[in-house]
């Protein structure tokens, strides 16, 4: 299919696809802040998954967002999918994140302008195609997001762009009340197993010993019961998308691995210190936090590409990180302000 480039009056309906995780819708809206900066005019829609598009509430640059799955997580049917695509009368969908179900509902619902990638079966229901490889690329998936601009004539140098969510976009915004006069940080133990994870019990090591110099709150979900020091404030399991999002936007400091929830805070600016795997499709290089308040400190390099990824993303090879070498990165952010890592 011949290259064309998509000529925009500035004022069409886009639709963004990218109903996947919390880190990965967050890792693509800079596309909507880049079309918007063009654009000022323009009315950028996502397709999301139910409990990810609640950070559209911190987002100025998304207007709106409809739904891919049930609330009970379950995908939509096809036809009441199709059936809200041609209520909205969308002029483009951009796939950041393709399936067949939403490839094939735009195409029926008769959206003209579908941007997609090649090399998949469902590729075909795309009439204009971008050639972006993200698997071991060494290119970071904000950029890789980017470059599904260019048929726009839309060129973004990489590296230049990061997330950016605001909070008091939502009225009555959730705050759980920690009594800690907002001179606190988070540490965010637990994944969803999609990427390497630091042990839990460094994380509770580490914050038992931060926890001598600064207020320590640990949040995520978790459904067995963890041993945590009293001087730590257990948030486990116990806050709302909102008062997360109200709890890591006041942080001094925000301590992860590679999850939705570290995306979501150097999004909010908050100063955030990743631990990740050195690897070339799940390490920094492609899934990094991206902000000017962020550091990340990686594991001992494992030969070859495959991980074995266990309960919570424990991974051996992410016990080669020390928690005293933890513990004294994240004691310099606190000093300095985390201005400068």
């Amino acid at each position: 299919m011949p290259k064309r480039k998509i000529k925009l009056t500035g004022s069409e309906k886009i639709l963004l696809v990218r109903p996947d995780r919390l880190g990965d819708l967050i890792l693509s809206l800079p596309v909507a802040s880049t079309l918007k900066k063009i654009y000022p005019r323009i009315v950028i829609h996502f397709l999301a998954s139910h409990y990810n598009a609640q950070v559209f509430n911190f987002s100025p640059d998304v207007d709106n967002y409809i739904l891919m799955t049930e609330s009970d997580g379950k995908p939509l049917k096809v036809e009441k999918l199709i059936g809200v695509l041609e209520a909205e009368s969308y002029a483009v969908a951009l796939f950041l994140k393709p399936s067949w179900l939403s490839a094939f509902a735009a195409y029926i619902a008769g959206i003209p302008i579908r941007v997609g990638t090649w090399r998949r079966p469902y590729s075909l229901l795309f009439n204009i195609r971008e050639n972006v490889r993200r698997k071991y690329s060494g290119i970071h998936e904000v950029d890789l997001n980017l470059m599904m601009l260019r048929p726009f004539g839309i060129d973004v140098e990489l590296g230049t762009v990061t997330p950016s969510l605001k909070t008091g976009f939502v009225d009555g915004e959730d705050d759980i009340g920690l009594g800690v006069d907002n001179n606190y940080m988070v540490i965010h133990p637990f994944s969803k197993g999609s990427a390497p994870n630091w042990p839990i019990q460094s994380y509770l090591r580490l914050a038992d010993m931060l926890s001598e110099n600064i207020a320590v709150v640990i949040t995520g979900q978790y459904n067995s019961q963890l041993d945590i020091s009293d001087r730590i404030y257990n948030l486990v399991n116990k806050t709302s998308f909102n008062q997360l999002v109200s709890v890591i936007s006041r942080a001094k400091l925000f301590i992860s691995g590679s999850t939705g929830p570290l995306h979501l805070a150097a999004a909010l600016g908050t100063p955030s210190l990743a631990l990740y795997p050195d690897h070339p499709n799940l390490g920094p290089q492609r899934w990094g936090p991206r902000g000017e308040k962020v550091a990340v400190l990686t594991s001992c390099k494992q030969n070859g590409h495959k991980y074995s990824i266990k309960n919570n993303g424990n991974n051996d090879c992410m016990k080669s990180i020390k928690v005293n070498t933890v513990f004294e990165k994240a004691c310099r952010m606190l000093s300095d302000g985390a201005m400068s890592v």
